[in-house]
């Protein structure tokens, strides 16, 4: 997915699906316009449908916070095991 071109609606059915939850369409497209402003995506209009694609600092972005997820999650995981030994 980091490396394709998706419209806002494309996202709305991608967090839908995968995630089960509606996001407002407001939210999104004004998120990506910002993160086209700060350099993170680029946009192009294609037939009457704008596409958007994220930047190389985009992808390295994704990553650092992909990274601090997966950081976060082992973190919590390793204070719910101790919790369970300790019980």
């Amino acid at each position: 997915m980091k490396d394709e071109c998706l419209s806002g609606y494309d996202l709305l059915k991608y967090f839908n699906n995968k995630f089960g939850i509606m996001l407002s369409p407001g939210t999104v497209y004004s998120t990506m316009n910002s993160m086209e402003r700060d350099g993170l995506m680029t946009s192009e209009l294609l037939l009457r449908k704008r596409l958007y694609k994220l930047t190389d600092k985009g992808k390295r972005v994704l990553d650092d916070t992909l990274d601090e997820v997966e950081c976060l999650h082992e973190f919590i995981q390793s204070l719910l095991v101790k919790d369970s030994l300790e019980s």
